[in-house]
């Protein structure tokens, strides 16, 4: 349990420390490490063993966030034709690289068809889009609105990113403590037998009342005015309650898939928790529902000329 805290707390650090420099090219790094480190303990627990088919898979799942990354700091200030004509190349090679890894695999699968299964194929190929969909949206979050429509969008975006990281660790606690304390049915007993209804009760009803009570404290420590009313801290529980539930949907397909392939955790990378899938599985999930929710459902403040 010590180490678990450490680490736990460890975590919280690095997070705080991605907030406050969301700002810079931290989150899409960070993105691009979640999304190989992901894919590398999806291949290890599927015994995907053949350097070559991990190579394109890799490949497959970053090139499109690394050549947005590498086109937006070497042209970002440049001149508008300039910028306009190689931001649109860069689209065009991601998708000619990605295609071409996808006809790559398909080859190593016919070379290797002793070595590698159809099913480690579609493993490769599905890991590499379901991590880079899911934790582009990082990305998305700390970008999300432009600058022009709403005021202060700098805290807007502190914020979604504070509740987000967040989302899972405050309905994984409100679920230990109900869970613990109140704890009688077994939600999936072959899947996780440790979770309970009451738990999970408990952790909706965390995130119901720690979302909009993290928003109007947040807003009252920065002195700023985003449009927090009444109807928008109901949105904000609303989003509370998905994530939470959204967030165990996550948790338990992990813990199926390991126990599928017959294996306690993905890693040893977070001393007490185990890999980046053990940690931040019910974050795989959350990510693009959050983000969908943020920017379609969410009212913010508006500039005063919109």
């Amino acid at each position: 349990m010590r180490t678990r805290i450490i680490s736990g707390t460890v975590i919280a650090l690095l997070g705080a420390v991605l907030i406050l420099f969301s700002e810079t090219y931290l989150l899409n790094i960070v993105a691009i490490l979640l999304i190989i480190g992901a894919l590398r303990e999806v291949f290890n627990a599927c015994k995907i063993d053949v350097v070559e088919l991990r190579f394109f898979g890799y490949l497959l799942a970053v090139i499109p966030l690394v050549f947005e990354l590498i086109f937006d700091f070497c042209f970002r200030n440049t001149e508008n034709w300039f910028s306009d004509k190689f931001f649109g190349k860069a689209v065009t090679l991601s998708e000619l690289v990605q295609i071409l890894a996808v006809f790559a695999i398909f080859l190593i699968f016919l070379t290797f068809h002793k070595k590698i299964s159809y099913s480690q194929i579609f493993v490769t190929i599905g890991g590499a889009f379901l991590f880079r969909y899911s934790f582009s949206k990082l990305i998305a979050i700390g970008q999300m609105y432009e600058e022009t429509a709403y005021e202060r969008v700098d805290e807007i975006r502190v914020l979604l990113l504070i509740l987000v990281l967040c989302a899972a660790a405050l309905s994984d606690t409100g679920a230990y403590f109900v869970g613990v304390t109140l704890g009688k049915h077994k939600l999936c007993p072959n899947i996780s037998p440790k979770k309970t209804v009451e738990g999970f009760i408990g952790g909706i009803m965390s995130n119901a009342i720690l979302f909009p009570l993290i928003a109007y404290v947040f807003s009252k420590l920065c002195y700023s005015d985003l449009g927090l009313n009444s109807e928008m801290y109901i949105h904000f529980a609303v989003l509370g309650i998905i994530c939470a539930i959204i967030g165990l949907l996550g948790d338990l397909s992990a813990s199926a898939l390991k126990r599928e392939v017959g294996i306690k955790d993905f890693g040893k990378l977070i001393p007490g928790h185990g890999g980046i899938l053990d940690r931040f599985d019910s974050l795989l999930f959350i990510l693009p529902a959050f983000a969908y929710y943020a920017e379609h459902i969410l009212e913010f403040k508006k500039t005063t000329f919109f």
